[in-house]
């Protein structure tokens, strides 16, 4: 393809013009270009500029950088993430777009929409286990991962995000407990200390499912888990362990004298079930 063959001559000789100023000029110029394009030729356009780019742009400032090879490097990677982020404006119809932005784009390309928009594809296509599947579950819930050092306490999570964790986790238990089967046992472990986590799960998993049961655990190394409940700034009670379960979970605090991370181990005898 032969450069700008699909380029307008007015745009191609403004392009020309821009080699030789300053890079905040070549800017603010590039941006006027930007605005003005209209959004259904960017596109086209944007692959004539890359030829324009490859073929006549990068080997003039290469010619360049041999006569003033040190002023030139400078301008000509200047010039290039200037054409870098003009690329990103056109993608994002003339509004700036962060490189983190832009990577979590890529990924969503590569891997889906996520979670928030699961009609994904790879979503539809899995077709999963049927119900009571396994003799055993572990489940390894996400979490807030309070309990790993140097991240314990360190200010990124909010009373909101701490029971969006426990929201999705709930999720993940119930789906726990549709695969195993009678007589089977799930073992739920997180790390993090948050007791909205740990505690609250073990409640909410005993009072929904009346045939599930704490059991207990070999060896016992961590300590007992918190009983009562707390309520929370908006009002909300959240329910712990009710006395005599203590002893039936795994506890390990980093401030005990384990010496260990933070995380929480709970095993679950599963009965004869009633759904």
């Amino acid at each position: 393809m032969e450069p700008g063959v699909m380029v307008p001559a007015v745009l191609r000789a403004e392009l020309m013009k821009l080699i030789v100023m300053v890079p905040t000029v070549l800017w603010a110029e590039l941006m006027k270009l930007v605005m003005v394009v209209p959004a259904v030729l960017r596109a086209e356009l944007m692959e004539q500029v890359v030829v324009l780019w490859l073929e006549l742009i990068y080997p003039v400032v290469m010619w360049l950088r041999l006569k003033v090879l040190v002023k030139v490097s400078i301008e000509g990677m200047m010039l290039m993430v200037v054409l870098t982020d003009v690329v990103v404006m056109w993608l994002k119809d003339g509004q700036y777009t962060s490189k983190a932005e832009l990577r979590k784009r890529i990924r969503q390309l590569k891997n889906g929409p996520g979670r928030n928009h699961t009609a994904g594809g790879r979503v539809e296509k899995s077709k999963g286990f049927s119900p009571n599947s396994f003799d055993r579950v572990l489940l390894d819930a996400p979490c807030s991962a309070l309990g790993l050092r140097p991240r314990l306490f360190a200010g990124e999570d909010t009373i909101d995000s701490l029971r969006t964790h426990a929201k999705y986790q709930r999720r993940m238990f119930d789906q726990a407990v549709q695969l195993v089967r009678p007589g089977g046992v799930i073992v739920f472990s997180t790390c993090t200390i948050n007791p909205g986590e740990n505690e609250a799960l073990v409640r909410y998993a005993l009072d929904t499912y009346e045939f599930l049961s704490l059991a207990s655990q070999h060896p016992k190394i961590g300590g007992p888990g918190l009983t009562g409940s707390c309520q929370l700034p908006d009002g909300f009670v959240e329910e712990w362990l009710k006395p005599g379960e203590e002893n039936l979970v795994q506890r390990f605090d980093p401030s005990s004298d384990l010496d260990t991370i933070g995380f929480f181990i709970a095993k679950f005898s599963v009965g004869l079930k009633n759904i």
